[in-house]
């Protein structure tokens, strides 16, 4: 009778076990941010140095991004969800909805953030804690292809400056459902403008091949639409240093919906003049985040996530060297930090850099990253 292989990690350890996740680069490399989740203990936010040293911890708060050397995130308080600032080591209390904060977007000293509320709702202050506000359909399997909404809830995107008071970016009486059903922060971003870009969903009842429309929202007021398409566009980002916005899109429901194809065009509204951004490849990219140089993305290849680089005015990706089973990456000047795993090696830490005009540079692990391992019996690793 063969002998059962032991498993990778006792039960036990595999309790205790904490992964990194949510990574953020700092905009000159030297610091960075991330959450340490899993286990049986709340998560913690850690912020440290490039090599790995630990300068604070934040117990229970998430979703960190970095503005400049100020450090935002999310942070229970009271019960709710808040945007935090943290400067120089004090951190401020920016928001102060009725519910928990989705997500959000920081900018210089403003943020955007998105809540579920009423959508007669003017002051987010007033929002209430929603009851059974979605109800999920699914149809042919385990596909989920639209939820439900009552049509008083939407989810509403605010805008606010630090110390000021939150309006609310969406109008009370937009028919569509600002960003996702479940929304991130690439749904929604600053515009080169000043004014609010992003993405909307259909009403409740519509199919998922309606179309989903990018939209403009002016600091003068109202509404614009830059892009319909018979698609689902799973993200909008100002790029090229407000010189351009880039979307995300896929024609591809159920399990391969995140597969997204990339789009730009320059900033022109009333002229926008959409490019294949990825035209030469054959393949979807999984997650992306521009760079001044161009954006960093994973791809699935030959059987792994792997991390590539697609310059600016290319159409072809180029795979960064020795960077497999990338899950989730956070860009900084001149490279990306992201979450990877190897043979022999837990999910960590690493940097991915470009060298300047050289070539890609391989994967760096951060140094004195906490020692972590991935919540899966029997996991032994993938080959790196």
């Amino acid at each position: 009778m063969a002998r059962r292989p032991e498993p990778a990690f006792p039960e036990r350890e595999l309790m205790d076990l904490r992964v990194p996740t949510m990574p953020a680069a700092s905009p000159e490399h030297d610091q960075i941010a991330y959450v340490l989740a899993g286990g049986e203990q709340p998560p913690v936010l850690r912020v440290a140095s490039a090599d790995g040293q630990v300068l604070a911890e934040f117990s229970g708060a998430r979703a960190p991004q970095w503005v400049g050397r100020d450090l935002w995130f999310l942070l229970p308080v009271k019960g709710v969800a808040q945007v935090v600032r943290w400067r120089e080591g004090a951190q401020t209390v920016v928001t102060a909805a009725g519910v928990d904060v989705l997500c959000f977007r920081a900018q210089g000293d403003e943020v955007l953030v998105a809540v579920v509320c009423g959508s007669d709702v003017r002051d987010i202050a007033a929002a209430q804690p929603v009851s059974a506000a979605r109800t999920r359909v699914f149809e042919g399997g385990y596909v989920r292809r639209w939820d439900r909404w009552t049509s008083a809830e939407r989810i509403a995107i605010w805008r606010q400056q630090v110390g000021g008071s939150a309006h609310r970016v969406t109008p009370p009486d937009f028919d569509d459902t600002p960003t996702r059903p479940f929304p991130t922060s690439d749904a929604f971003d600053f515009a080169p403008d000043g004014g609010v870009l992003f993405v909307s969903q259909p009403v409740e009842g519509a199919r998922w091949r309606t179309a989903r429309t990018v939209w403009w929202a002016p600091v003068s007021g109202g509404c614009v639409a830059l892009l319909e398409r018979e698609a689902l566009i799973t993200s909008v980002r100002t790029v090229q240093g407000g010189n351009a916005i880039a979307v995300g899109v896929t024609d591809r429901p159920g399990h391969d919906s995140d597969l997204v194809r990339l789009e730009w065009s320059p900033w022109r509204p009333g002229a926008m003049a959409w490019t294949p951004w990825t035209s030469d490849w054959d393949r979807g990219v999984w997650s992306w985040a521009p760079s001044a140089e161009g954006a960093w993305l994973t791809a699935d290849d030959a059987g792994q996530r792997r991390a590539f680089f697609l310059p600016w005015r290319a159409s072809l990706p180029q795979p960064v060297p020795g960077a497999s089973s990338v899950t989730q990456l956070a860009v900084g000047r001149g490279g990306a930090l992201v979450v990877a795993s190897g043979l022999g090696q837990p999910p960590h830490l690493a940097w991915l850099t470009e060298g300047g005009r050289r070539p890609l540079g391989p994967v760096t692990t951060v140094g004195a990253t906490p020692a972590v391992r991935v919540v899966a019996a029997g996991w032994r690793g993938e080959p790196g």
